[in-house]
């Protein structure tokens, strides 16, 4: 609740007091996202820093459980609760007071309030969320039978990644394909694209999967690569033992030969 105060008097001259023209507010920067392993900071300000006695962090979890972070007092040192010693540090200011989690964790998105406790207007707060992001590493794996190339796109990721399978850059996908996703239980979950397509296409075009994220600035590309299928493999196998059978053959004649 904001309360309206009458006057608001200058540092310099204590009996020279201004009217205050409306409501001092706390500010904030809004709602917030930063990537798992990167920095988060959160920042908030009060009008009137000379009034402010004390400076309070509380994070409440999607769950609705409230926790105290962090807290500054006057004349005080910056002291991080337990939970959140060794990566999180609190600026020691009372005006503009400044969270930093180094590196934030998936657990550590929630809703943050600062709290600051003034006299004689009581406490101020202000509360901004933080989300937190875990970017998708792709890959693609596959496996060829009877000229049909079975191909998978897969990426984990917070929230899901979307995938996209793209031929020379003609947004065109050949087939249906199923994706499907799973609940990884740390927080992200693992997507799954499958696509089926004849194997004499890739000897003229370049097929590619793309994932689009809400973290990444672009889309993510990741090039199908199909080698060689197992009855290749064994005939290319078969001849070059054949080749390594008759090399042998021809140096033991060369050596009988000789040794006559």
């Amino acid at each position: 609740m904001n309360v309206i105060l009458p006057f608001q008097c200058s540092p310099i001259d204590t009996f020279l007091c201004l009217p205050v023209s409306g409501p001092v507010k706390v500010g904030n920067e809004g709602d917030k996202t930063a990537v798992s392993g990167k920095l988060a900071t959160m920042s908030c300000w009060y009008g009137l820093p000379d009034r402010v006695r004390q400076v309070l962090w509380r994070k409440t979890a999607e769950q609705g459980d409230t926790t105290k972070v962090a807290s500054f007092a006057k004349r005080g040192q910056p002291s991080i609760e337990e939970p959140y010693r060794g990566r999180t540090t609190l600026s020691p200011s009372l005006g503009d007071t400044q969270l930093s989690i180094r590196p934030v964790r998936t657990e550590d998105e929630g809703c943050y309030t600062c709290e600051f406790h003034t006299y004689p207007e009581g406490t101020r707060s202000a509360t901004a969320c933080l989300f937190v992001y875990v970017l998708p590493n792709p890959e693609i794996t596959s496996m060829t039978s009877n000229g049909v190339i079975e191909a998978n796109c897969t990426a984990a990721a917070r929230p899901a990644a979307q995938m996209v399978w793209n031929v020379e850059g003609d947004n065109r996908t050949l087939g249906p394909s199923v994706s499907s996703s799973y609940d990884q239980g740390d927080g992200t979950t693992l997507v799954t694209s499958t696509l089926l397509l004849q194997e004499g296409l890739l000897h003229d075009l370049s097929v590619k999967c793309m994932v689009h994220h809400r973290g990444l600035d672009s889309p993510m590309s990741v090039n199908l690569n199909v080698g060689p299928d197992l009855a290749t493999l064994i005939s290319v196998s078969c001849v070059a033992a054949l080749l390594l059978c008759c090399l042998c053959v021809c140096l033991c004649k060369c050596f009988l030969c000789r040794n006559d």
